[in-house]
């Protein structure tokens, strides 16, 4: 049994400073969208990771032409690791075992990566990590085909008797979603049983139930005489990227048939939306300055979702520092929302950035994910609709180097970003959105917001609206008491 499952993982392992105020590269096509890489091996790949033990993380590769690949594994326990290709990727190059090392002291931590000139037949092999045999899959994350890696865990009903398990939790088992929802989706996963092994599977007919969608889904495989089967249920949010999937799972061999429960890790409970507010990097795009030494502010909005009040503990920004620099400090201000800009600065705060971590990099600059933990007040919300607020912020590097927050061209949340060259006495609207992450936790309105946002929606109706900027007023004095 353990030689079968030692050859499923040898063969089987995977199926599948500038004078401008925005960075430029005359080499680089900024116009570039997710779907313009559908057909070439070209941009994002997402998958799992596990060892022979119980870790298990979410893979992330990019590869942007002209620049090494970077890849990152965040693992559920908290831990990060992040990679880089040992040479440069150009549009068009066969990509056969493309080494990735981390960028870290982590010991014997690295993979090789291969996939076809149409971003199609992904394998990953050697993966090693702290030393250790590991494994990973990963497929191309495109427009007609979105990539959603699910980690989790399985017990064993009754496997005293297999040489490699035991009865209870004994493993991970993580499954990777790729599809639009059309029917015509794969569902493969990856487990831990004492070596790793992975099979394919497929998603159908799913059921939509107004807060979430259900979709039935099933794989396995033979290896010599062994037949692994699974079945279960994966749900996910409706207007959320939250999935979760929990099922059956089954092994006949010359050991006795054996039985079990996979579950993942994430458990998705309904809740306020827009409690966490994320956009995405395209392959680090371009950037806006927000750096103190130039005198720019950037800012991007917020969305408190509507009969809600939200407090927001952390922001994570992606900066463009020069190597050798880090973000020393940061200027974070909340401010209302007037048209579609920022209007009333409602509060600001000087922080030491919680953590800051290489992601990547672009035009001679590193990217680092910069993290803040915020005290700020509450953002109010309003009955009935939704309340924009601006999350504006200035750094300070380490030596005083430029310093950009970068923005995307590929999705936008209300606005784009906007910026500031005088210290918000004014602010010049921008189409494209930043790359951030904006999290914290969401509540209803108290009785007393509901009757003045009840009273607010009369004077409406009387043609009496209070202005945005004497509502940002309001708002302040609120927060003061």
């Amino acid at each position: 049994m353990k030689k079968l499952f030692l050859l499923l993982f040898a063969s089987v392992l995977v199926f599948s400073c500038t004078n401008d105020a925005e960075l430029a590269d005359t080499t680089a096509d900024f116009s570039a969208t997710l779907a313009q890489y559908d057909d070439t091996n070209i941009g994002a790949y997402k998958g799992l990771f596990t060892t022979e033990g119980m870790e298990r993380g979410v893979l992330e590769i990019t590869i942007t032409p002209g620049n090494y690949a970077t890849a990152s594994v965040d693992i559920v326990n908290g831990t990060t690791v992040f990679f880089k290709s040992n040479q440069i990727i150009n549009v068009g190059d066969d990509i056969q075992n493309l080494r990735f090392e981390s960028t870290a002291s982590f010991n014997a931590t690295a993979f090789d990566f291969s996939v076809d000139k149409e971003g199609n037949n992904v394998e990953i092999t050697n993966v090693v990590y702290n030393g250790a045999i590991a494994g990973m899959i990963a497929a191309h994350d495109t427009s007609r085909a979105p990539v959603v890696p699910i980690t989790g865990v399985l017990s064993c009903d009754d496997c005293d008797a297999h040489p490699l398990l035991v009865s209870g939790a004994t493993g991970t088992f993580s499954l990777l979603y790729v599809g639009d929802g059309s029917g015509a989706d794969s569902m493969s996963a990856i487990a831990s049983v004492g070596v790793v092994v992975s099979t394919g599977g497929t998603q159908a007919a799913c059921t939509d139930n107004g807060a979430d969608t259900t979709c039935p889904i099933s794989g396995g495989g033979t290896i010599g005489n062994n037949v692994i089967a699974w079945s279960g249920t994966h749900l996910y949010l409706n207007g959320s990227d939250c999935s979760e999937a929990a099922g059956i799972w089954s092994l006949s061999s010359n050991h006795g048939a054996f039985t079990g429960t996979f579950t993942s890790d994430v458990a998705c409970a309904p809740a306020g939306p827009n409690c966490n507010q994320e956009l995405l990097s395209n392959a680090f795009e371009d950037g806006k300055w927000f750096d103190s030494g130039n005198g720019w502010t950037t800012a991007n909005d917020i969305i408190v979702a509507a009969d809600e009040n939200m407090d927001l503990t952390q922001i994570v920004v992606n900066a463009f520092v020069v190597p050798g620099q880090s973000v020393a400090s940061a200027d974070v201000s909340i401010w209302s929302d007037v048209a579609g800009l920022p209007g009333v600065l409602i509060s600001t705060e000087n922080l030491v950035p919680t953590s800051e971590v290489w992601v990547g990099s672009n035009f001679g600059f590193d990217v680092n994910a910069v993290t803040f933990d915020l005290s700020q007040p509450t953002l109010l919300g309003q009955a009935g609709i939704s309340t924009a607020y601006w999350v504006a912020v200035q750094v300070t590097c380490s030596a005083g180097g430029t310093s950009y927050w970068e923005f995307q061209s590929v999705a936008t949340i209300g606005s784009g970003h906007a910026y500031s060259s005088d210290g918000g006495a004014s602010w010049v609207d921008q189409i494209d959105d930043g790359v951030y992450s904006f999290s914290g936790t969401c509540s209803p309105l108290s009785p007393a917001q509901e009757n003045t946002d009840r009273s607010t929606s009369k004077k409406v109706q009387n043609q009496n609206m209070e202005s945005p900027a004497a509502r940002a007023e309001s708002i302040k004095a609120t927060l003061k008491q």
